[in-house]
This record gives C-alpha cells, sequence and structure tokens, in this order.
C-alpha cells in the first residue's frame, strides 16, 4: 500500500496504527476557507475523512491518507503574517548548541532568518517546498532543491543539519531523517523542532492548522526516543519551550477550552456543541491574552538534539 494511504507507522511499518480521530475532508475544507481564506478542496481531492492513527510502539500520531500540502499552497499560507515569527524559542537554544560549529545546514529555511543568529557559521538554506526554481534572492545562501537530490551531492558535508517546524509536514518522516542524517559528518549534530503533542495543543479542538495539508504528524518526546534508537542517535536534548508571545491566544484558548469541558476532549468534532465550544474559548482568548502566564507553563514546541553516531 503507498505511504501515503497506509495506516502503518511510519518508522514500524509493520505496526498498524490505533484509530484515534476521523475527520470529514468536507468538513476541515470549510474550516481552512473560514479560518484562514484558503482553499484546500484540491490538495485533499479523493478523499472523503482523514483518520489520525497512534503508533504503538513509539506513539508518534499521524494521519491518513497523508496529503503533503503543495508549493501553491505553502505559497499562501506564507502571506499569512504571522506564519513566520521574527524570534523563536527554538532559533535561540539551537544557536546555544551550534556556537562551536562551522557549517551548519537549514531545512526548510523559509527566507533564512535563523542565519543572523550564527554569525560564526557557513550557514546553507535548503528550500525543497518553495514554488521558484531557482537560487532564492537572499542576503543569505539559500538553495532550491529537494532534500534528497542535497543529500546526494553533500554527502557528511555538515557539522549540523536543522529543521525547524518542518518534519511534521512531511509525508514520510522516516525518509526525511534518514536524507537529514546522510548530510551530516559523523559526530554532528541533528536538531528537530516540532509542535509537542504534549502540549496545549492537545485540548485544542478542531484546530485547522493541526491537520493536513498543513500538518501530518503529531510529536513528542517518548516518540523521540523510539526514533533516536531506530536510526542510532544519542539524544542529548529534548526540550521544551515556554509559552512565547505569538502563542498566547492559542494557549488561552486551550485552557478555556478545558474549562468550558474538563473532561476529554476530541481533537476534531463535528457537533455543534464542540463548535460553540471553540468560538466562546476563542472569544475569551482574546481577552486573556493579556493575562500574565506563569513561568513553568508549557509552550507549544519540542525541541529535539541528537548526535549521529560514528559508523
Amino acid at each position: 500500500m503507498p505511504q501515503e494511504h497506509s495506516s502503518h507507522c511510519p518508522l514500524h511499518t509493520s505496526t498498524a496504527g490505533e484509530i484515534i480521530n476521523i475527520i470529514s475532508t468536507e468538513t476541515l475544507t470549510k474550516r481552512y476557507r473560514r479560518d484562514l481564506g484558503i482553499d484546500i478542496s484540491l490538495e485533499l481531492s479523493n478523499a472523503k475523512t482523514l483518520v489520525l492513527h497512534q503508533c504503538p510502539l513509539c506513539k508518534l500520531q499521524f494521519f491518513t491518507p497523508a496529503k503533503e500540502g503543495s508549493s501553491e499552497f505553502y505559497q499562501q499560507m506564507k502571506q499569512l503574517p504571522w506564519y513566520y515569527p521574527n524570534t523563536k524559542f527554538e532559533y535561540n537554544s539551537a544557536a546555544e548548541w551550534l556556537k562551536n560549529t562551522t557549517t551548519v545546514l537549514d531545512i526548510g529555511c523559509g527566507d533564512g532568518r535563523f542565519a543572523n543568529h550564527l554569525p560564526q557559521c557557513s550557514y546553507t538554506g535548503l528550500e525543497p517546498y518553495s514554488v521558484e526554481k531557482r537560487p532564492l534572492p537572499n542576503q543569505h545562501n539559500i538553495i532550491y532543491q529537494s532534500l534528497n537530490d542535497h543529500a546526494h551531492r553533500h554527502t557528511e558535508h555538515y557539522e549540523a543539519v536543522c529543521a525547524f517546524q518542518v518534519l511534521e509536514h512531511v509525508k514520510n518522516p522516516a525518509l526525511f531523517i534518514g536524507d537529514a542524517l546522510k548530510c551530516l559528518q559523523p559526530g554532528g549534530l541533528l536538531i528537530l523542532g516540532v509542535p509537542n503533542a504534549d502540549s496545549y495543543l492537545s485540548r485544542l479542538v478542531n484546530f485547522t492548522l493541526n491537520a493536513p495539508p498543513h500538518h501530518l504528524s503529531w510529536w513528542q518526546k517518548e516518540t523521540f526516543q523510539h526514533w533516536a534508537k531506530a536510526f542510532t542517535l544519542k539524544t542529548l536534548a529534548l526540550q521544551q519551550s515556554p509559552v512565547e508571545d505569538w502563542e498566547k491566544r492559542l494557549y488561552w484558548m486551550a485552557n478555556a477550552t478545558h474549562f468550558l469541558s474538563p473532561g476529554s476532549t476530541p481533537h476534531f468534532s463535528d457537533k455543534h456543541h464542540w463548535q460553540i465550544i471553540s468560538t466562546i474559548a476563542y472569544i475569551s482568548a482574546g481577552l486573556l491574552q493579556y493575562l500574565p502566564i506563569k513561568k513553568s507553563a508549557t509552550g507549544s514546541t519540542l525541541l529535539w538534539v541528537a548526535q549521529k553516531q560514528a559508523s
């Protein structure tokens, strides 16, 4: 069965995922259009439902069919003013790990703003998802090329390989990590930032961006521990972000949802009851976002730092 439609874990390919949630693509398409002004009907063509599974072994949660967003879809996303925050927890944290690093590859680099945190490095930004099929006009070293092609041409070239908020967008994360490791020197650092499935995100109901064609998989600490073993990597850190400024409204939405319905919440639901709760939570969060947040509160980002072992 093709990867897009397989209900088996992308890592444990012989293990079927347990069904967590079923989503109507018609409803999801309406939500994308209403919430973001983006038409995803062609992105989800030929699929009436999306199924969210969880691997019983590594706890990775993943959608089938794995409808990866097109270049045109991401061009529309990039037009949203909040899509690329100017400051990110993962940039600052990763830069600390890379103080003594010379060569860095940044996969899915966008406009290359992570380079500003690495003045001492030889920075290469890889943008496989741009509509442009030529080098991007930018002061940073950004190229258009697939990760697979880059891995074949730059085998064991970099001291560090990073990808921030990229892994959850690809239909085959095992292939992605494998190609990233081909680019990495033995002893080098692999640094991946993803949305944290163990954060408040799990309490948001009908959060459009947490579903295809945007997010295809959900990650947590336990998942990375299993994947580290599979790829013979040494995990150096699993860091959770604090609540950042750009996500305060989402944080309070999740808390308002839990207050309105203290029991377990579905990730996605067509029921009118949850539509009402989501609306009330959104309005409430507009006021609550100006309140101080305790320092111990966990934000939505999980940063995995791992070291490639010598073969």
